[in-house]
């Protein structure tokens, strides 16, 4: 009995290290089969402007509101990010390809890597921009380079490309569930009423 215990033993333990070997190698070609995360906008500025602003790194905290700044020391460049729950969270990139007006792709530690085009829309001076981005490390970054953070994104872009600034409600203003009310600097509805005055009585002849 003692021999078949040890046996049994060293049956069940070869058994969860093949089961940790298993699910070793099915993480890790998951995390190389990642898909991409793509968006598109297209924005009433040319090429060049539109690249000029993104290849400037340093403004890209003005419309991704997850960054809290990059520094850029030639090709490589290190972001700053301020993420919810995880906090603050850093990662250096590098410039992989980049043509002025038209391409700008980098990669980057923790899994992170990304390419943006900068094409000339048909008949307009307008660009589409596309967005290519792949994270296959940290869940926390996984989640601010999701497909709707990415789409807002490139929203806000345009916006502080068309009018100078990203444009927000009051509402906008809040991440926690809160009670409609008007911004602090609103001026108070004007206090008077004023009735309504019929011009005939019910059943009089007219």
């Amino acid at each position: 009995m003692p021999k078949l215990r040890h046996v049994l033993y060293a049956v069940g333990g070869a058994g969860a290290v093949a089961l940790g070997v298993f699910a070793i190698m099915r993480t890790r070609r998951a995390i190389s089969h990642v898909s991409p995360i793509t968006g598109t906008v297209t924005i009433n500025r040319p090429p060049r402007e539109v690249y000029e602003l993104w290849r400037d790194f340093s403004r890209l905290p003005e419309f991704m509101s997850y960054l809290d700044k990059v520094e850029e020391d030639g090709e490589r460049s290190t972001w700053t990010a301020d993420l919810p729950i995880v906090g603050k969270m850093t990662w250096h990139a590098q410039i992989v390809d980049d043509v002025p007006g038209s391409l700008l792709s980098w990669k980057a530690d923790r899994g992170i890597s990304g390419r943006v085009t900068f094409t000339r829309a048909p008949g307009r001076d307008s660009t589409e921009v596309r967005v290519e981005m792949k994270v296959a490390g940290s869940r926390a970054l996984a989640r601010i380079f999701a497909a709707p953070e990415v789409k807002g994104d490139l929203r806000r872009l345009k916006q502080v490309l068309e009018t100078g600034e990203v444009l927000r409600s009051d509402a906008s203003a809040h991440v926690k569930p809160h009670a409609a009310q008007p911004a602090a600097d609103a001026k108070p509805a004007p206090d008077f009423f004023i009735p309504h005055v019929p011009n005939a009585e019910k059943g009089a002849a007219s």
